[in-house]
């Protein structure tokens, strides 16, 4: 401060900065140094400074070494299941699923899997049979997943993706892929019940056309159709006469049936009677009647009812009785004709007639007649009566000499002589007559006639 030299000793002391290498080692994929940085490649240039026991700077240089890890894909194709490396069993596809080892840097090593699962499925279109105990079913089979193309295996030896033609049954097919993945499945092919009927049938009667049958059908497929040979469309047909029937039974399938029935036929009754006697003389019959005796033929059915007619006029009966034994007498004689009608329980009718004769021998023999009058009254001389089977006639003159004769009852003589060219005298004749009666009994008759004018 006076201006004099100050001499100034310097006092100095230098400390040096110092150097360090931090060997932070080797890491995978990234590394966070003190600097707060993330490095993720090995690195030895980075630096950190901080102050040393000195005061002065540490440079800190960063060793690193950076290994990275490692990723792999482990493609795997398998059949309906597979058992991957890390236990566990896969039944679908999966692409991230993982698996970690240490590669070669002694880093991690993720292994992904990808797993393709082939799972083939099986389903089918079945068409079932139409009609019993055919072979038209069909399965068109459907194949989903696998890869093609496919093989089919058919329980049945078919080895096409399609079976046709197939009776009733269970068809179990294997179907491989081009990886031999293979599914299976069973699938059956239905069919119908069989067709079959219950039927009614009733006889004809009498040939009166009754018959009937009446059908109930099961199986198949309803609505059902009926073909009859008689010409009937429905389930129940009438009026059938005795013989075959045949039906034809289709269903909604138009499957066929086909049923042969009888139609069998109660036997008309045979109406009959015996008469006792048939041939009777008229007085005798007044005291000892007709007796008619039913002895039908009814093929085991029961008679219901018995209608006479004493009288028949061959048009229209008039009953007298209702009885299987009945009696009658007759007023006047004749050839009577006798109608009986039957009817049985099944209401058959049957008829038959017989004849029965009443009859009597009488002869009438007139004692005089005026023939050639030309009046048309009392011309001829000639015997009336009922009962003659044989006769002969013969006229004699006064002097014993046959003038006329005849074997026929019914021409009787007309008062002219034997030649026939004259006319014979008024006066007295005689006759002599022969008869034979239907009784086989012979009568003869002698007498004197008047020829008159």
């Amino acid at each position: 401060s006076v201006g004099c030299d100050n001499v100034a000793t310097l006092n100095l002391t230098v400390n040096n900065s110092t150097a360090s290498t931090d060997n932070v080692g080797v890491h995978c994929d990234s590394y966070t140094w003190v600097d707060g940085v993330a490095y993720t490649a090995s690195n030895n240039t980075a630096t950190w400074i901080t102050t040393n026991a000195a005061g002065c700077d540490n440079v800190a240089t960063l060793n690193l070494t950076v290994n990275n890890s490692t990723t792999s894909t482990d493609p795997q194709t398998a059949c309906n299941s597979y058992t991957w490396l890390d236990g566990n069993t896969y039944t679908t596809s999966n692409n991230t699923a993982t698996w970690i080892t240490t590669n070669a840097a002694g880093c991690d090593n993720v292994a992904t899997l990808n797993l393709t699962i082939e799972s083939i499925t099986l389903s089918a279109t079945v068409n079932n049979i139409d009609c019993y105990e055919y072979s038209t079913g069909t399965i068109d089979l459907i194949v989903i997943g696998g890869t093609p193309p496919y093989t089919y295996q058919w329980s049945n030896g078919e080895s096409t993706q399609n079976i046709v033609d197939l009776p009733v049954g269970n068809y179990t097919v294997v179907v491989y892929d081009m990886n031999n993945c293979l599914g299976s499945n069973t699938f059956s092919v239905l069919q119908p019940d069989s067709i079959y009927i219950a039927l009614i049938s009733t006889p004809d009667t009498c040939e009166r056309g009754l018959g009937m049958v009446s059908i109930n059908t099961y199986g198949g497929q309803s609505p059902y159709t009926y073909l009859w040979s008689s010409g009937h469309d429905t389930s129940c047909v009438s009026n059938l006469y005795e013989g075959i029937v045949e039906v034809v039974i289709i269903d909604a399938n138009q499957c066929k049936v086909t049923k042969t029935i009888t139609i069998n036929n109660i036997k008309s009754p045979e109406a009959d009677f015996n008469t006792f006697p048939e041939h009777r003389r008229y007085y005798d019959q007044l005291d000892k009647p007709f007796f008619f005796i039913d002895i039908s033929n009814t093929y085991w059915q029961d008679i219901l009812s018995w209608n006479w007619d004493f009288d028949y006029d061959g048009i229209s009966p008039i009953y007298d009785a209702n009885d299987s034994i009945v009696k009658n007498s007759y007023y006047e004689t004749g050839l009577y004709r006798v109608f009986l009608s039957i009817e049985t329980e099944y209401h058959c009718i049957d008829t038959i007639s017989k004849h029965v004769l009443i009859d009597e021998y009488a002869l009438y023999i007139p004692n005089a007649f005026t023939p050639l009058t030309g009046d048309g009254l009392n011309d001829e001389f000639k015997p009336y009566g009922y009962g003659v089977v044989n006769y002969t006639m013969q006229i004699y003159n006064r002097w014993g000499e046959v003038v006329f004769e005849s074997d026929d009852i019914n021409r009787g003589w007309n008062g002219t002589t034997r030649d026939g060219g004259n006319i014979a005298s008024i006066g007295v004749y005689l006759y002599y007559i022969a008869v034979e009666d239907i009784y086989g009994e012979i009568f003869k008759y002698e007498g004197k006639l008047d020829l008159l004018r």
